[in-house]
């Protein structure tokens, strides 16, 4: 499932992004993990996918990291993937509405 979604979110974004970034493939998987650990309820594997996906720890999970409640910690997490989405999302909006034909091929296949 994470590597069909994986393939499929990717190649829209290639084809809808004006920009491509390197780092767009690990943020989908990291996006897929985070959804999986909150799914099934795993506290450890969510704290741990942004070192496993993205390789190091981002900036502002580093500040909430010495943080003796876990709620900021998983609230960091979170952010992270949440404002990836926010960023990508809307531009998968906007390439269906351009061409919603594409976005119905990739579903069926």
């Amino acid at each position: 499932m994470r590597k069909q979604l994986s393939l499929k979110f990717g190649i829209c974004l290639h084809d809808f992004k004006t920009e491509i970034k390197g780092d767009d493939s690990k943020y989908i998987k990291y996006c897929y993990e985070v959804r999986s650990c909150i799914v099934h309820g795993n506290d450890i594997d969510l704290l741990e996918a942004p070192k496993k996906y993205l390789g190091l720890e981002h900036e502002y999970i580093k500040e909430l990291a010495g943080s003796s409640k876990m709620r900021d910690k998983r609230f960091a997490v979170l952010f992270l993937a949440v404002k990836y989405l926010e960023n990508n999302l809307n531009i998968l909006i906007k390439g269906w509405m351009k061409n919603p034909k594409k976005i119905e091929y990739l579903k069926k296949n």
